[in-house]
């Protein structure tokens, strides 16, 4: 394992020796990591840095100080690459029809690369897999186009990167999508069980108290004249029965100079299928990996579908990996993985409402 860190020019400064070293990938919002290293090996024009075990970089946003009995210490810390997409808004209104998911995120790729020399990533370079989940139409007037990005992903359980090649330096975009490993796929399957030995200290989160199965979503207009549409996925949660969401959607507005009736409306639908894909039940499980079958980076992946057991309890599911955390401490490798939906605090509750 080595860390290094570059310049703002991208120019390699030198190679670092962490006595703490902490690498957190993240499939549905940009990567963080953190770093400790002696005081003395810092220098202030330190603004990347690079992990030799991953193609994605990170940013330093935060270096702090600290003086301790054994000694003077740094700990640069930030978040990946991807989060400086958010350096761009997505201003006055970003709008597209009848296209797959990971092609709309890559138009607003390609929208907010063209309006900066973001990270030098030449928007021409951009690489995407194969989607086939269609929205009919999609608006966005402000936000952020990382935000955007991540939440239009989502929706298709896909995911993007930005990656910088150790060899050569250079930099790309790529938008991605794991692979199904779940018995049954045509893959090699992957199954994390407490029986086979290769999971400790799991832990398993199931809340449907924020879920919701139908959207109301009212977009523009005033009163009687409001134009609002419905989503329903009720039918999919018979046992539970509907609960609806009233979505807000004022801020997406109506031009017939540009869009039919029935465009616009179909972009009202996509605005309450991802404010129900933020309402849905939560079944969160994280788990310390013992490396006793499956290889990380070869066998299985940030994205992509497992089978896990926990035979104690009975307890099976088939779930994406959605977070996984490398901790390098006194040159041993401790990885965590951490599927399903993450347990949103209680802010975040309230903000999604």
């Amino acid at each position: 394992m080595e860390v290094y860190v570059l310049d703002s020019s991208f120019k390699k400064i030198k190679y670092l020796h962490p006595f703490d070293f902490q690498w957190e990938r993240r499939l549905k919002k940009s990567g963080q990591f953190s770093c400790v290293i002696l005081a003395n090996d810092y220098s202030s024009d330190m603004k990347y840095l690079c992990y030799s075990e991953d193609t994605e970089f990170g940013i330093i946003e935060q270096p702090k100080y600290s003086k301790k009995i054994n000694g003077e210490f740094i700990e640069l810390s930030g978040k990946f690459a991807t989060s400086a997409m958010n350096d761009c808004v997505l201003y006055p209104t970003v709008y597209y029809t009848s296209k797959n998911v990971n092609e709309m995120a890559q138009s607003v790729a390609e929208t907010a690369l063209a309006s900066s020399s973001m990270l030098r990533i030449n928007p021409s370079s951009i690489t995407n897999y194969a989607g086939t989940m269609k929205l009919d139409s999609w608006q966005q007037t402000g936000g952020y186009a990382a935000d955007a990005m991540y939440k239009l992903l989502d929706l298709d359980e896909a995911s993007f990167a930005i990656r910088r090649s150790h060899s050569t330096g250079v930099i790309t975009l790529d938008i991605y999508k794991g692979t199904d490993r779940t018995k049954g796929s045509g893959n090699n399957y992957v199954t994390f069980a407490t029986s086979l030995g290769d999971m400790s200290n799991p832990e398993i989160t199931v809340d449907d108290s924020a879920m919701k199965n139908y959207a109301i979503v009212a977009g523009s207009g005033e009163g009687a004249s409001r134009i609002y549409i419905t989503v329903d996925l009720a039918d999919y949660d018979a046992k539970v029965g509907r609960r609806t969401l009233w979505v807000d959607a004022k801020d997406e507005n109506y031009d017939s100079t540009k869009q039919t009736l029935a465009q616009y409306k179909s972009s009202l639908y996509s605005r309450g299928l991802e404010k129900l894909n933020d309402n849905t039940i939560i079944v969160n499980c994280n788990f310390d990996v013992n490396n006793k079958g499956y290889s990380y980076r070869t066998d299985y992946d940030l994205g992509d579908l497992v089978d896990v057991v926990l035979d104690e309890v009975g307890l099976s599911y088939k779930r994406r990996i959605t977070e996984i955390t490398e901790r390098w401490q006194s040159n041993r490798l401790t990885i965590k993985l951490t599927m399903g939906n993450s347990i949103p605090t209680i802010y975040e509750r309230v903000r999604t409402r």
